[in-house]
């Protein structure tokens, strides 16, 4: 099976000139969204490899998980979006870390010597998603806008 996909740039132009505006604004919209999708998968799969699988899907009393935390958003425009990961803020901890960490006290009352509670070392998955996967998503981001035209012209080609 041949995976090579071969994209004639004037075809593809023409059916986009064929469509209204509602319909361009949504092939941006589509093209926008599997591309963010890029960024977003690859940190999953980067986070399942910090902290145990198990506890991605896991909710929290907030009702948020670890997997539901890390978010794409297409803007209105269409044409640019953002990935982020502070939907569940407790991401931000394993991202970037935190400093070592005492309690001074036990039910209110002063301990005689502190006690050490610890530290999470930052593991920058985010980070690190989005370096690999950038070169990526702008290399793709052709092949994806052809993709939706094609996909939308299929839809309303009888219309």
């Amino acid at each position: 099976m041949n995976n090579n996909i071969e994209i004639d740039a004037s075809q593809v132009k023409k059916m986009f000139a064929e469509l209204d505006e509602r319909k361009r604004k949504n092939v941006y919209r589509t093209a926008t969204k599997n591309a963010l999708n890029i960024v977003k998968k690859q940190a999953l799969q980067n986070l399942k490899g910090v902290i145990n699988p198990k506890m991605i899907g896991r909710k929290d009393k907030w009702g948020n998980s670890f997997r539901t935390g890390i978010v794409s958003r297409v803007y209105k425009d269409g044409k640019s979006g953002i990935v982020h990961i502070m939907k569940n803020f407790k991401l931000k901890f394993f991202e970037l870390g935190t400093k070592e960490r005492q309690t001074t006290t036990y039910k209110g009352k002063p301990l005689y010597k502190n006690r050490d509670t610890g530290r999470i070392k930052a593991y920058h998955f985010f980070k690190n998603a989005k370096e690999s996967k950038e070169s990526e998503v702008f290399e793709s981001i052709d092949s994806l806008l052809s993709e939706s035209i094609r996909k939308i012209n299929q839809k309303y080609k009888g219309k």
